[in-house]
Formats: structure tokens, sequence, C-alpha cells
């Protein structure tokens, strides 16, 4: 059997059974190109398993809600490329432009798609569809996810009313207050009052006195880890720990998986 397909209209996908119980089936394929600008396998890394090429985030679509989705080809009319159980899932990594299912029914499905942010928005959406199965996917508006997630402020310093407000450009009448607000935050801590037993303020000290918590709309609760923290003093330098008085400020390095990133910056002055 000779099958012929290129980029954009895909050879269908192709179901075979062995309906005996005694004998195996062995399949030898032989896959050819003759296009030097295109290529079926473009990762370094010896792939092996089903591999999808040419692709976009909206070829993702929900087959039978709550059990399966579809990924389909750019051909008109658009055919199946693969069918995929959620509950078959077992993992989804990234690498690159690449996303990666193990799948125990396929066993591993690669997926590269053609721009990293494609790659991005389709790692999402998948994560977000394997959490809440029920959602169908082209009922989604947007389908791509370009929400940052939220950074949830406690009113005051440590969620202690006799501690400092933590503002938001310097208004503390709406407090508390989260990054949806704005982008420039600012409190006063004291050393004494709410550093560490040695005197200092780290990273893990500054999470547990300034954030309840964070939530993304796609990816729901998230965690906050210290490397999720950047602290610089006045000079501009990056510091891991307080250690005097002075003014210093904190942005984040976080984002969903969509890659959306937080931005925000609280600005913080350090008493005795």
């Amino acid at each position: 059997m000779v099958l012929i397909g290129n980029s954009t209209h895909r050879i269908p996908q192709i179901y075979l059974t062995n309906p005996s119980t005694k004998y195996p089936v062995s399949l030898d394929v032989m896959v050819a190109i003759i296009d030097t600008n295109y290529s079926i396998f473009t990762d370094t890394f010896n792939q092996y398993g089903s591999s999808f090429t040419g692709l976009e985030y909206t070829d993702i679509h929900s087959h039978i809600v709550g059990q399966s989705i579809v990924i389909n080809d750019k051909s008109s009319p658009v055919k199946p490329l693969v069918y995929i159980i959620l509950n078959d899932i077992n993992s989804i990594e990234i690498s690159g432009q690449i996303l990666i299912i193990d799948d125990s029914s396929m066993g591993s499905v690669f997926l590269q798609f053609l721009t990293q942010e494609d790659a991005y928005q389709a790692h999402s959406l998948l994560n977000y569809v394997l959490d809440n199965p029920n959602v169908d996917i082209d009922a989604l508006s947007p389908v791509a996810d370009s929400v940052s997630p939220i950074v949830y402020f406690y009113s005051h310093v440590g969620d202690n009313a006799t501690l400092d407000y933590i503002a938001f450009n310097g208004a503390t009448a709406g407090s508390p207050y989260d990054t949806s607000y704005g982008y420039t935050f600012s409190t006063s801590i004291s050393l004494t009052q709410s550093g560490t037993a040695s005197g200092y303020l780290d990273k893990p000290q500054l999470i547990s006195l300034l954030i309840d918590y964070v939530e993304d709309n796609r990816d729901g609760d998230m965690s906050l880890l210290p490397s999720n923290l950047i602290v610089n003093s006045a000079t501009g330098s990056i510091i891991d720990r307080i250690l005097t008085t002075g003014t210093y400020s904190m942005t984040f390095d976080l984002c969903d998986i969509a890659h959306n990133y937080v931005y925000a910056t609280m600005s913080l002055i350090i008493t005795d």
C-alpha cells in the first residue's frame, strides 16, 4: 500500500487490527520525503512513537466532551490526524516546540508545532482539559490563554492588622490588593518584628509576610517559590537576603503554563 501526502494534505489516520488470537502481525513501514525544506521528524533526541508535525494550537478540538480530543489536519475538508482518550494521558511534557504525550494506549505521541507560542498554548490547553474534562474546547472564547496569573496580597504585612498596610500606588483604602489592580505596590517591614530569628528577611519570609495566594484563570492555584521572586537592593544588585534597613524592590519571575508572566513591583521600605 502506498500513501502520498504533504504538510497541508495529510495522510488520513489508518487503524489496523489483528483478528487472530494465535498469530502476531508485524508491520514494516517505510517513510520517504522528497522536499528538502520539510522534515518528518525535526527533533534532535532520537524520538520514537507517533509524530505529527506542522501543528497549531487551533488544530486541537474536543471529540467527545469529557472523554477524548482530536487533532485535525489542515486539509479541506478537515480530516482527523489522531484521537486521544483523556484517561489514557499519563503526562505531557514540552521540549521547545514539541509536546510529548505519554499515552497508555499509544505510547509516546510527539506533537510538533509551528511556533513556540503554539506549543505553549497547546500545552496550556491540554492541561486545562485534563483538569476540566467536561470543558468543550470549541466553546472556549477565546481558546488561547492570554491572562497572567494573579498574585493576591494580604491587607497588612504578615496578615497582621497591627503592622503596615500593603498599598497599591500609595493607596490603602481598597486593600487587600492583587496584581490585577496594576503594577506598583509598596509596604514597610520591620526587621525586628518580622525578620527571621537571625534578624534578616529572606525570600521564604517575604512570601509568608506579603502573599496570600496565587491563582490563574486556567491553571488554578499556583505555588509561589523563592525562585519566583527577584529582590533588588537600592543599587540594583540582586540579593537573596535583606540584612540592613533601606529601600528594596521585589519583582516576580512567575508565569502560567501558557507563559503569561506576572508584571508587578513591590517597593519595600525596611526599618529596624
